[in-house]
């Protein structure tokens, strides 16, 4: 059975291999590992993006020049064609992975019932804020480019 299963994912990865996601993702690596300024860019916007977030995690203020430098590499990615290309195809690979994922490994979750919120709800919030539980959108989870740099 396991070896079965094995070749059924070797079967998948030379059907995955020939989606233009997939080949528009390997040619962006490839442009990407050979411009230096776009690597430069993409690792310094990284950078910067996680101590802005690291210090308002902390509830730090953000100083001037931290402002200044993020804004100043943001310029910078949005003026570099290989970075973007290559964060644009990361994104669009990294869809098509979850869905094969999805599709591989469907994990039951429990449906959430319609819940009516009103003066007799009694589950511990306010009512007087967004009912997505913390959960919100699979949009509003992501923010800027985050990507893993080859």
């Amino acid at each position: 059975m396991k070896s079965e299963v094995l070749l059924k994912a070797r079967d998948l990865r030379e059907m995955l291999l020939k989606l233009p996601e997939v080949s528009r993702y390997q040619k962006a690596i490839d442009e990407y590992k050979s411009d230096s300024v776009a690597q430069g860019i993409l690792n310094d916007l990284q950078n910067q993006m996680h101590k802005v977030q690291y210090l308002e995690a902390m509830g730090q203020p953000l100083e001037p020049e931290d402002k200044r430098v993020l804004a100043t590499l943001q310029q910078s990615f949005s003026l570099n064609r290989v970075a973007i290309e290559f964060t644009q195809a990361y994104d669009q690979f990294m869809q098509l992975m979850e869905e094969v994922y999805r599709t591989l490994m469907p994990i039951d979750e429990p449906e959430e019932e319609e819940h009516v919120h009103g003066e007799h709800c009694d589950h511990g919030h306010d009512h007087d804020h967004d009912h997505d539980h913390g959960h919100g959108r699979e949009d509003d989870r992501r923010s800027g480019p985050s990507i893993i740099i080859p």
